[in-house]
């Protein structure tokens, strides 16, 4: 099935089929976001309160995060800040770039495809990304850098194959890949196996010419490789949320990534290949000419590119500590895509070529019909071309703190990390009136004084006072997170509220939030 032929030889086919396939594919991408557009506007969840936050933050206090938390996202961060001066703090605003990063990927993502091997193949690639069950669903409608991570990945994915077929995308290999990696740092895992493609001596080209291009190409993104590493490496506490390694875990990261409908397809696909016999005596018909020529080389980078960051980040979390997250691995979804339009490619090409047609052929093509249509339909069921709910919607549970708050109420973040998401709602992006007192707070500075996420705490003495002198109270939290180092007294304190107070109503945004009365005794008598 892999051929040795030169794919530079099929390169200048490329610039006349291209125009035809990018206007399919920016159509089918054009077609996902649309579907998925209108989740554009929901409130932020958790980890997008916490971009909003330090999107309105001068430079300098970005730089005291940067040096406490978030490190691996610290180009994001960055470009995040300098985008929100220009076009506002928006939940439309920040999640932008992330929805039109996620549609580049699907053409960059089909384009790759169609060169490794037919237009074919771009069409499928193009058409399993559109329908991945997160890619435009979730991940383009997040203020978070998972999507264009991806699409640059994707980006430098093109460049390098083209750089290893007509010489030339080096240069734009090295600045997609520098971006990728700043985004997010963990992008470095994808781009590792396309230095293969760069590394391949063309045609023509002497050893230290290679060698020369090279080392010219990595510089820039080993520069910035190393200086987010050293950050990252330096903050590992930050990953402390992360589960345990699991089999269910890694079974079912495996399975966000290359997504069910895909795994169907595949599956259809390979027992087209089972049922079809492949072998004839007309040399034009063998594996070599179905998969276009595809070389030992492009396959080796693509599933490297695929499968390497699940294996790398698996064997971390076995040697060190867990860092098996499904976003993380969401430009491996790119490959899995490019690898299954290929085979899809291929497989139709094998059922096409059979002369005469028999029972196996008949069989396959049908096979291969039914799986394309059935992982579409299944990951249309599964809620691919619609907005995938978020974990919860913040601003509405602002909105009704906001709206029925009275003067003397104070706020319990339950655990304290709930905090850093909510308060982007409820102070920073200066409603009429600021939320609740937050009860365990130092008033007297600020997140932002402190170049975290999270407010400093007063001592305990004085949250306890605070408390006491309240007439209701609200918890806002996850009751079923785990508590993080630090928690202590607000979890001494929500317990206190709920072993004697009156529960007033309870609302679940994902967050869930209780609005609790003190005794009619009053709080001091509260044991």
């Amino acid at each position: 099935m892999v051929g040795n032929g030169d794919a530079g030889d099929r390169s200048p086919l490329d610039a006349q089929r291209d125009p035809r396939l990018v206007g399919t594919l920016v159509l089918l991408a054009t077609i996902g976001a649309v579907a998925v557009g209108r989740g554009i506007r929901i409130g932020f969840w958790q980890d997008e309160g916490a971009t909003a936050s330090v999107s309105a933050r001068t430079f300098g206090q970005l730089a005291d995060v940067l040096g406490n938390v978030d490190a691996g996202i610290a180009g994001y961060l960055l470009g995040t800040n300098v985008w929100s001066r220009a076009f506002g703090r928006s939940e439309i605003a920040l999640r932008a770039p992330s929805l039109v990063a996620a549609a580049a990927a699907v053409v960059a993502g089909g384009l790759l495809a169609s060169r490794l091997s037919k237009p074919a193949a771009g069409f499928v690639a193009g058409g399993v990304l559109t329908l991945h069950p997160s890619l435009l669903p979730f991940y383009g409608l997040e203020a978070r850098p998972y999507a264009i991570a991806a699409a640059l990945v994707a980006a430098a994915g093109l460049a390098a194959y083209r750089r290893s077929t007509i010489g030339t995308g080096a240069g734009l290999w090295a600045v997609a890949a520098s971006l990728a990696i700043a985004a997010h740092a963990i992008a470095l895992l994808p781009l590792l196996p396309q230095v293969l493609w760069l590394a391949r001596k063309r045609r023509g080209e002497t050893t230290r010419g290679t060698i020369m291009g090279l080392a010219r190409a990595l510089a820039l993104p080993a520069v910035v490789a190393v200086t987010m590493w050293v950050r990252v490496v330096g903050q590992g506490t930050a990953q402390s949320w992360i589960p345990a390694l699991s089999v269910q875990g890694l079974r079912q990261a495996a399975l966000d990534t290359i997504g069910i409908g895909t795994a169907v397809v595949v599956a259809a696909i390979v027992l087209a290949f089972l049922l079809v016999e492949v072998r004839n005596e007309d040399p034009a018909n063998d594996g070599a000419a179905a998969v276009g020529r595809v070389r030992a080389v492009d396959l080796v980078v693509l599933a490297g590119w695929a499968g390497g960051p699940l294996v790398v980040v698996v064997a971390i979390s076995v040697v060190d500590a867990p860092l098996l997250v499904t976003r993380y691995l969401l430009p491996s979804a790119v490959a899995c895509a490019v690898l299954t339009g290929i085979a899809a490619s291929a497989a139709v090409d094998a059922v096409g070529r059979w002369r005469p047609r028999t029972m196996g052929s008949t069989l396959a093509g049908l096979v291969l019909l039914l799986g394309i249509a059935g992982g579409a339909l299944l990951d249309v069921r599964g809620g691919a071309l619609r907005p995938a709910p978020k974990p919860d919607d913040l601003r509405a549970a602002a909105d009704w703190i906001l709206a029925e708050q009275q003067p003397t109420d104070v706020l319990l973040y339950m655990p304290g990390w709930a905090e850093f998401g909510l308060r982007w709602y409820l102070v920073e992006r200066q409603p009429v009136l600021p939320g609740p007192v937050d009860v365990v707070a130092d008033l007297s500075t600020t997140a932002i004084d402190v170049g975290h996420h999270r407010t400093p705490a007063t001592n305990p003495d004085a949250a306890v006072e605070r408390l006491t002198r309240a007439d209701r109270a609200w918890i806002a939290g996850y009751p079923d997170e785990a508590l993080q180092p630090g928690d202590d007294l607000q979890f001494a304190l929500a317990a206190t509220v709920r072993s004697c107070w009156t529960l007033l109503e309870q609302r679940s945004f994902g967050l869930v939030v209780e609005l609790w009365a003190a005794p009619p005794s009053g709080p001091r008598d509260c044991d």
